[in-house]
């Protein structure tokens, strides 16, 4: 019935729908009344504000608004009218955007749909051919990690935006979005992302690093780096002569050299077992070399595979990545060269390895339970932990090795520039340290359409020439010369 609706039209009709049990729906009219606006009464005396009106189609529609008394008329009017403009003319169908968004909600809990889930889909599509991606994909976990069980489709640049700038360490919020937005681009063209989402702007502004450490520096850091190599291989011999052990917080507690044996316990169900190892006589006399500890100490304190890698990437000038997933396949100790299959550049590159490099690498090989080296899995990381993985935690790791060598504020990308500028200042040929780094254009456009060496020979030599240097600037010799007189 259409009547103007007033406080005493809803009681009434609340009450005749209450004595004959059927639903009263009064139709708003008069001069204040809204066209289209309908209150719904049942016969329990609830109440609903709808609004029924056509769509830019021409269908006739009805559109839930409110509850009544929690909405009072005045509202449910301003509703009425500006839902009746939005359907009318703009196409807004809130019903649809409902059904809509209880979908997504119910794919959102299922992990369809989140940014999460787009993540997953373009790293299988894109992002996993890109050797950045695996660790540009944690960092992105770790600062959106509020919004990854969101719709992707509800995702807003401010909520985007907000988390990215308020993150503590804006450098590390900086990489992340530089690495998210071109999956939020890729997504957005397939409709997953609105355009809008993949206008984040990252926090700090991206600044060229000049750092060089000084000679005073890697006369402290590489005594440091050699050291550390030292520990993990004897980690790494521990493991391989004490059947595998994971050696990864193993106590003094647990070894009785009297006994010879190595004791663990495992949880399984709530369930503590414990397993007494007897260790080989090899491993036996590899521990009594060790400085002794009390029980609560750690036998193998500070053993990573990250020194060696670091000392790898100073002497090849190769990049962080390069070397933590070195494989055994790549590496030809007969030819002394290190293959690296996937680069930056996207070209294979050979690199020569020094006498220093070298010795380095076939300390890593793996050995047998008498503790001789043993031909190597091709598959296997020639870094790799005592599980078998990459090494991961590089910023805790570098930290750990700037105290212990009284340094600071270097990455280890500065490691990389830090050599080819060595080498620089000894007088290498800049196409000679390019070829070393593996940049793309060694040359001038135009000498790289007729020269397309990569000076192999020359670059060994230099190499060689950088880890010896290395070893002078260890052993406290003289300053680096240049290798070239000057021309007089």
């Amino acid at each position: 019935m259409r009547v103007e609706i007033t406080d005493t039209a809803i009681n009434k009709a609340k009450r005749d729908a209450a004595a004959d049990g059927a639903r009263r729906e009064l139709s708003d009219a008069g001069k204040e009344g809204a066209p289209g606006l309908r209150l719904r009464i049942g016969p329990s005396g609830t109440a609903s504000w709808l609004l029924g009106c056509r769509d830019r189609e021409g269908r006739l529609r009805r559109f839930p608004l409110g509850s009544w008394p929690a909405m009072g008329l005045s509202k449910a009017r301003d509703a009425a009218r500006k839902m009746h403009v939005d359907v009318k003319h703009d196409g807004a169908d809130p019903i649809a955007d409902k059904r809509r968004d209880l979908a997504m909600g119910k794919a959102a809990r299922a992990g369809i749909g989140t940014l999460a889930a787009v993540l997953d889909l373009y790293g299988a599509k894109r992002g996993d051919a890109q050797k950045a991606w695996g660790e540009a994909r944690k960092r992105i976990d770790l600062i959106f990690k509020d919004l990854l069980a969101r719709p992707a489709e509800t995702l807003t640049r401010p909520a985007l935006q907000m988390l990215a700038d308020g993150y503590a360490s804006q450098s590390s919020a900086s990489y992340a979005v530089r690495s998210l937005r071109p999956a939020l681009k890729w997504a957005a063209q397939r409709g997953y992302v609105t355009e809008d989402a993949t206008r984040i702007v990252p926090p700090a502004p991206v600044k060229r690093r000049k750092r060089v450490l000084a000679r005073g520096e890697l006369a402290a850091l590489v005594p440091v780096l050699r050291s550390g190599a030292a520990a993990y291989d004897v980690v790494s011999r521990f493991s391989a002569l004490a059947a595998g052990t994971d050696v990864a917080g193993l106590h003094w507690r647990q070894i009785d050299l009297a006994a010879g044996t190595l004791t663990r316990r495992t949880r399984t169900d709530g369930a503590v077992t414990v397993h007494k190892l007897k260790m080989s006589p090899a491993a036996i006399t590899l521990l009594r070399g060790l400085p002794p500890g009390l029980p609560g100490d750690l036998v193998f304190p500070h053993a990573t595979a990250h020194p060696a890698a670091m000392l790898l990437m100073l002497l090849t000038l190769t990049r962080r990545q390069e070397a933590a997933t070195a494989r055994w396949r790549d590496v030809d100790l007969d030819a002394k060269t290190w293959t690296i299959p996937d680069t930056k550049n996207g070209e294979p590159h050979t690199v020569p390895l020094s006498r220093q490099a070298l010795d380095l690498i076939r300390s890593r090989l793996p050995i047998d339970d008498a503790g001789n080296a043993k031909q190597p899995d091709p598959d296997g990381l020639v870094f790799a932990t005592s599980t078998g993985a990459a090494p991961g935690n590089w910023d805790r790791e570098t930290k750990a090795l700037q105290e212990a060598s009284g340094t600071k504020d270097w990455t280890r990308h500065d490691l990389r520039r830090t050599g080819a500028t060595l080498l620089g200042e000894m007088g290498e040929l800049p196409d000679i340290i390019e070829a070393a780094l593996n940049h793309v254009s060694i040359h001038s456009a135009l000498a790289a359409t007729y020269n397309q060496s990569r000076y192999r020979p020359q670059v060994a030599a230099a190499l060689q020439r950088l880890a010896d240097a290395l070893d002078g600037i260890e052993a406290g010799a003289g300053q680096v010369v240049p290798l070239r007189a000057a021309a007089g």
